[in-house]
């Protein structure tokens, strides 16, 4: 009876230590997302030349290009007229979708009155993103003015010759609110080709340009708090402090992969708990005056 009495005491105690003992978190889901930024060089039309190759060519190689890297998200810059035209055409048979925005509303030519660059009319920035990896949930666009609400905006006080005689067009940039179908986390993607003027009567346009780039990412990630954040594109000049590293980790803040000859114009950012698998330079000059910047980058969601 003693015998007895022993074990179903033990088994009782057993029990209640089960009980009580402290549910196990889940470990958080990994998420690998491989970004590629490249600036395609615009070719306003197919026979248009660079190099010994015209842009129907070049195009043609883009695509393929495109295709064998088979990035999740990817940022083009400098997405001409016929780009633009070729890119919306074949997108999504590359599994692809897209958003986009012209510097120039299209089929504007003139902004207040003064008449944009023949290539101008169609300089898009593009977000492309797996179709099979993500779900769109929003877009937006903004400008790297003082003036973001309007898309097409430059900014107010640069100079006539820097506007239209060196820049050419305004500045604007796009994003989107993707959602990573397996693990349902949020995403927002930006991209922008910034302002390249550095000295316009004292005033670096370069860096008005990102701390406006800087304030509408954070702006945006108001509205989705929940969201990662990965922003990028040519951002025209290495000095890239005005993000806050505590916040986003530049793939190319220390100036390690040369885009645009001896320089690093070209950057991927991301929020700062993700971590930086590896990067690369990619694709040759044949494509565009730019090489392409990849990263692969972890997130726990």
């Amino acid at each position: 009876m003693k015998r007895l009495l022993t074990l179903l005491l033990s088994s009782a105690m057993l029990f209640g230590s089960a009980a009580c003992a402290p549910e196990q978190e889940p470990e958080p889901e990994k998420m690998t997302l491989r970004v590629m930024t490249h600036n395609i060089l615009y070719g306003y039309d197919a026979s248009s030349v660079y190099g010994e190759l015209r842009a129907d060519e070049r195009m043609e190689k883009e695509l393929a290009f495109l295709a064998e890297q088979n990035c999740d998200i990817v940022f083009l810059n400098e997405v001409a007229r016929y780009q633009d035209e070729v890119l919306q055409e074949k997108a999504d048979s590359l599994g692809y979708g897209f958003v986009r925005e012209s510097d120039f509303a299209d089929g504007v030519y003139t902004y207040n009155g003064v008449k944009a660059n023949h290539y101008a009319n169609r300089f898009c920035n593009y977000v492309l993103y797996r179709k099979d990896t993500f779900t769109q949930m929003d877009t937006d666009s903004f400008s790297l003015s003082d003036n973001p609400s309007d898309p097409h905006a430059p900014f107010s006080k640069m100079s006539s010759d820097a506007l239209w005689k060196t820049e050419g067009r305004p500045r604007t940039a796009v994003w989107a609110l993707l959602e990573h179908r397996e693990t349902k986390a949020r995403i927002i993607a930006a991209c922008t080709h910034a302002q390249w003027i550095t000295d316009d009567n004292g005033t670096n346009w370069n860096l008005e340009g990102l701390k406006v780039l800087s304030a509408q990412v954070e702006k945006t990630h108001e509205y989705y708090p929940d969201a990662l954040v990965i922003f990028g594109g040519d951002l025209n000049g290495e000095d890239v402090s005005v993000f806050d590293s505590a916040r986003y980790a530049g793939v190319n803040a220390e100036a390690a992969y040369k885009t645009f000859g001896q320089t690093a114009l070209d950057n991927i950012f991301y929020s700062a708990q993700g971590t930086l698998l590896s990067a690369n330079t990619a694709g040759d000059l044949t494509l565009s005056d730019h090489l392409a910047l990849q990263a692969a980058i972890e997130f726990s969601v």
